[in-house]
């Protein structure tokens, strides 16, 4: 495995395969993305907002309660698809599907069929909540700590958000899964699962430069390597190639 020492979006490259930027401008430098339009929205509607300065809008919902939102002003960068923001902007809310997610009980069981289950949970959803909520507790649970990949993925993603970085989840489809195999016959534990995928666009949050890039959708291929180790199947690697 190639990626030790990698900085933050090389070590999870594995679950975000990043499409080349072209470095031709195009219309698509000088607007604003549609997933990025309610902020615009918001922005204007707050214009007249007696706390426009502030950079917040205060909005009464039906029940009484009120909603604070941050207001940002997004203007493109000569970086296609980056843009400046005149302010911290939140960290969007996880989708809901990437809720209560539980490791599959085949993954107990040691067989191909067995590690193949724990590669889809892994890669279809518990590395999006992962990046998009920081949140490293489930995922330290199916990849392995002996991994040096494992660790780095852990450390730099649960410490992205200290200056308010984050990224937003994404969705993948069109997966086409290529059979297990062992990587040793004879130990049968140890298992090399490829496959290849879309990845839907998402966009990171650099908190410290306040910029958001938007990563266009990718279709990309990619191996993982499990091992099963106390009775489970874990991650212990990938691999990675674009389309």
């Amino acid at each position: 495995m190639k990626n030790k020492g990698l900085p933050l979006l090389a070590i999870l490259s594995f679950a975000l395969p990043l499409a080349a930027c072209s470095n031709t401008p195009n219309s698509a430098d000088t607007q604003l993305p549609a997933s990025l339009s309610d902020a615009k929205k918001q922005q204007a509607e707050a214009q007249n907002s007696s706390n426009s300065q502030t950079g917040t809008t205060v909005t009464k919902d039906e029940d009484g309660s009120t909603t604070t939102t941050t207001r940002a002003n997004l203007t493109p960068t000569d970086i296609p698809n980056v843009y400046k923001s005149d302010t911290k902007i939140p960290r969007p809310p996880l989708s809901a599907k990437y809720s209560n997610l539980k490791y599959p009980a085949e993954g107990y069981v040691k067989s191909l069929e067995g590690a193949t289950e724990v590669a889809k949970y892994f890669e279809e959803s518990l590395t999006i909540y992962t990046i998009a909520s920081a949140d490293v507790k489930l995922f330290n649970e199916v990849c392995d700590s002996n991994s040096e990949f494992c660790r780095q993925f852990a450390f730099i993603t649960e410490n992205q958000t200290a200056d308010g970085s984050w990224f937003s989840d994404y969705t993948l489809n069109k997966i086409d899964y290529q059979p297990a195999k062992y990587t040793d016959d004879n130990q049968m534990d140890e298992v090399v699962i490829a496959f290849t995928a879309h990845r839907s666009e998402f966009e990171y949050f650099n908190g410290s430069e306040l910029t958001l890039e938007v990563f266009p959708a990718a279709t990309f291929k990619q191996e993982l390597i499990l091992k099963y180790v106390d009775g489970m199947w874990k991650v212990t690697g990938f691999e990675t190639k674009k389309e």
